[in-house]
């Protein structure tokens, strides 16, 4: 049974969705209606996982999650309204700390209902098992990064591992649906795991999310993920490969090779950026990529599940700049050139 703190002001929402929960294998061990007593609950019935509606009574359920992650870190899972997926509600999600934000399942008889609970559930477990630390407010001052002197990028490399698919779809909820470049992503994995993650994105996100497939050329506003015990390799064109070959430092697909590909294709047009995981996959790929002249990024410790990745990346003198998850979108938005939309304009 995974015990878990449930916020909503809903009384009714929070009776048939309390009961699904409990049928699905979760234990409430505590109920709130407001912030102000999520914060007083999290404290006392140790949860292994939280889940909150950002529209809360008092204080909003993301000044709630910050506030718990502050002082009682545990794995939160924001439940937020279809109008507040995009603009100012979104970006207020993604600083929080949260560890996935997910639409609010509909009621029983409406349609769609039984689809947007299951996947409630899914990230429920998969988020239970996230590891978290307090955190640190993050700091209010953002620095962007001047396009490439070339032109905007053509593809961006994404590399994660433990907190990765939380820290990814984050990302991707601030980035508007016709986001002008591909992104690429090697996400450490169980086997068989890709194609959930592939599932679960394309319901939480605005982008298109596609798995990786041999000679596909990568386009515009999605956002490809590495197949399981295949690397992916950037070729000319570009195009992607799936390679065979031995896992490198007991990864498969390895996030070193699919950078440094990157690095040897596209140079000074291509963006990298290590994400949230334990070791150091990418760190070396990213070097190389900056040797280069691609534009090479790091999530900030601060807002990372496992700063390692991040770590040894920044070790090895490959990160440019070190930024959280908002700020990292918001300096994509920006490298993508003066004509990508606005998130908040995107519907």
């Amino acid at each position: 049974m995974i015990h878990l703190l449930y916020v909503d002001p809903d009384a009714t929402r929070s009776a048939w969705l309390g009961a699904l929960l409990e049928a699905s294998g979760f234990r409430i061990v505590g109920r709130a209606t407001s912030g102000e007593d999520a914060l007083t609950q999290a404290g006392q019935c140790q949860p292994q996982v939280a889940l909150i509606c950002l529209r809360l009574p008092d204080i909003s359920g993301a000044e709630t999650t910050r506030q718990i992650m502050e002082h009682h870190p545990v794995p939160v899972v924001l439940l937020v309204d279809p109008p507040d997926l995009v603009g100012p509600g979104a970006r207020e999600s993604a600083r929080c700390g949260a560890t996935a934000i997910i639409e609010t399942p509909p009621a029983p008889e409406a349609p769609g209902h039984l689809p947007k609970v299951a996947a409630l559930v899914k990230t429920l477990r998969l988020m239970h098992e996230i590891p978290v630390v307090k955190r640190k407010t993050l700091r209010p001052h953002l620095w962007l990064p001047r396009p490439a002197p070339t032109g905007p990028p053509i593809l961006i490399g994404l590399a994660a591992s433990t907190g990765g698919p939380a820290a990814v779809q984050f990302l991707l909820q601030l980035l508007p649906r016709e986001f002008p470049v591909p992104l690429l992503l090697v996400q450490h994995m169980s086997d068989g795991f890709s194609s959930t993650l592939v599932e679960w994105l394309r319901r939480t996100t605005p982008l298109k999310v596609e798995p990786a497939e041999d000679g596909v050329a990568p386009q515009p506003g999605t956002l490809y993920v590495a197949a399981d015990q295949k690397h992916v390799v950037v070729r000319s064109g570009p195009v992607l490969t799936l390679e065979d070959g031995e896992p490198v430092q007991g990864h498969r697909p390895s996030a070193n090779i699919m950078l440094e590909s990157l690095a040897r294709t596209l140079g000074p047009r291509a963006v990298g950026i290590v994400l949230t995981g334990m070791g150091d996959d990418g760190a070396e790929g990213l070097l190389e990529l900056r040797r280069r002249g691609g534009l090479t990024y790091a999530q900030d410790e601060q807002s990372c599940v496992v700063y390692g990745m991040p770590r040894e990346a920044v070790r090895r003198g490959a990160v440019q700049s070190s930024m959280s998850l908002a700020e990292l979108a918001e300096a994509l938005q920006k490298l993508a050139g003066p004509n990508a939309p606005d998130k908040e304009k995107s519907p």
